[in-house]
């Protein structure tokens, strides 16, 4: 039973181990309110490497009570920008994409009423995913 618990914990997606992860870029939005933190997650043998994307009040560390508004693996040029002090914009070649949310808010910030619009943007020419390496599913 410890064994099946132990195996469903390591596959979620949303709680980030600190340990297995780096972090790859922290911008502050134009206003100073937020920050955007890009994340490698290292996946082990089993799992491959991927990628978070979290928003976070500006200067905080992320801890197991934040969600990532994107988990993703076999990425690539995967990059986070600023277009304005309430939308990001998420720009990838190539990603397979778990999770993805397009809004961001907080109830520490303006009582829910700051609200981030969030864009993906997949700049491959051919718009087909195509994984530099393959693994099973």
């Amino acid at each position: 039973m410890f064994l099946v618990l132990l195996l469903l914990g390591s596959c979620n997606n949303n709680v980030l181990d600190l340990d297995h992860s780096k972090i790859l870029k922290i911008i502050s939005s134009p206003d100073k309110k937020i920050d955007a933190v890009l994340i490698a997650t290292t996946g082990g043998a089993t799992v491959a490497d991927g990628n978070k994307v979290y928003i976070l009040l500006s200067g905080k560390k992320i801890t197991e009570h934040d969600h990532p508004i994107l988990v993703a693996d076999y990425t690539r040029n995967l990059d986070i920008i600023w277009r304005a002090n309430k939308r990001l914009n998420i720009k990838y070649d190539d990603a397979r994409i778990f999770q993805f949310t397009n809004f961001w808010k907080s109830e520490e910030l303006d009582n829910w009423n700051y609200i981030v619009e969030i864009d993906l943007e997949n700049n491959s020419m051919s718009k087909e995913f195509k994984p530099a390496e393959k693994r099973p599913l």
